[in-house]
C-alpha cells in the first residue's frame, strides 16, 4: 500500500472516530428519541380526539340544520292548508254574501213598489188632497236610505292605520247613521206612517 493511499485510510479511520457516538450517548439519544417518539404519539392522538369533536359538531350543526329545515317544511305544509281552507271560507262568505244582497235588493224594490201603489191608492181615497206626510216618496226614500246606512255602518274593512275605513271601493260607508240597525224596520217603518195611514182608512178624503 502507498504511502498516498495509506494516508487516506488514515484520514477515513479518523472522520469514523470522529463520528462514532460514545456508547452512554448514544443511550442518551435513544431515550430521547423515544421520548420524542412517544411525545408525537401523544400529540397525535390529542389531534385525532380534536377532531372527532370537530367531526361531532358539524355532525350535530348538520343534524340541527336538517331538523330545522323539516320543521320548516311542516310548517309551510301547515300554512299551505290553512290557505286552502280559509280561502274556501272566503269564498263561501262572498257567494253568501251575493245570495243576501241579491235578495235584499229584491226586497228593497218590492218595498219602494209597493209603497207607490200605496200612495197612489192612498191619494185615491184623499181624492187629490194632499197625503200627509210619511207617505211622500222623498220621506220614504230618505228612512229607507237611513235605514241600510244603519246596516252598512257595522261594515269593518281592514285598514293600513286605524284599523278600518269607511269604504269599499268606490262605495263609501256612513260613519254614523241617526237608524240604529238593531231597530225593526217594520216597526219603525208602520209608526212613520200609521197617522196617515188610520187616518185615510177612517175617514176617508181630509176635509
Amino acid at each position: 500500500m502507498n504511502t498516498d493511499v495509506l494516508a487516506h485510510r488514515n484520514d477515513i479511520d479518523e472522520q469514523i472516530a470522529a463520528l462514532t457516538i460514545d456508547p452512554a450517548a448514544a443511550d442518551i439519544v435513544a431515550k430521547a428519541d423515544a421520548i420524542l417518539a412517544a411525545h408525537n404519539a401523544k400529540v397525535a392522538a390529542l389531534r385525532a380526539k380534536r377532531d372527532e369533536i370537530d367531526e361531532s359538531f358539524r355532525v350535530t350543526a348538520r343534524e340541527k340544520a336538517e331538523a330545522a329545515e323539516r320543521q320548516r317544511e311542516v310548517h309551510e305544509q301547515a300554512l299551505r292548508a290553512s290557505l286552502v281552507e280559509h280561502e274556501a271560507v272566503r269564498l263561501q262568505a262572498i257567494e253568501q254574501a251575493q245570495g243576501h244582497l241579491r235578495s235584499f235588493v229584491a226586497s228593497v224594490n218590492e218595498a219602494f213598489a209597493a209603497h207607490a201603489r200605496v200612495r197612489e191608492i192612498a191619494n185615491q181615497i184623499a181624492g187629490g188632497a194632499r197625503v200627509l206626510t210619511g207617505l211622500s216618496p222623498t220621506d220614504f226614500a230618505s228612512r229607507m236610505g237611513g235605514r241600510i246606512a244603519g246596516h252598512l255602518s257595522e261594515i269593518r274593512v281592514p285598514g293600513a292605520l286605524k284599523g278600518s275605513v269607511n269604504r269599499i271601493g268606490a262605495l263609501e260607508l256612513p260613519n254614523s247613521s241617526l237608524y240604529s240597525p238593531n231597530q225593526s224596520w217594520r216597526e219603525r217603518e208602520e209608526a212613520a206612517v200609521a197617522s196617515a195611514i188610520e187616518m185615510l182608512i177612517e175617514h176617508g178624503r181630509r176635509q
